[in-house]
């Protein structure tokens, strides 16, 4: 599941702002037996959010955050049965500026 939106906004004229946000929902790809501190992947909510912002003609600057919440999840350590628990999330961040000519 994937939803995103943009609302864009004129600040000052011919120089506008856009706000962005989104939300993901995956779910884990791998079964529960094949769970290792390699491959911890499981269910996951991920949250977005961004701005750009015109700051001229030609120049623009673009900011970029994501929550990513994965559920609890089991898995081994050694041979069967599963005997971890594995926990995971991140905050990931993104800035750029760009020059058009």
């Amino acid at each position: 599941i994937r939803v995103g939106a943009e609302w864009v906004v004129e600040v000052i004229e011919d120089l506008p702002w856009t706000f962005r946000g989104g939300y993901l929902y995956h779910q884990g790809a791998a079964p529960p037996e094949t769970v290792t501190p390699l491959l911890p992947e499981g269910e996951r909510n991920e949250f977005t959010g961004g701005l750009s912002i015109q700051f001229a003609d030609r120049l623009s600057g673009d900011f970029a955050y994501q929550y990513i919440r994965q559920n609890d999840r089991r898995g081994r350590t050694r041979a069967l049965p599963n005997n971890g628990l594995y926990t995971f999330s991140a905050s990931l961040f993104g800035l750029s500026l760009a020059y058009k000519f």
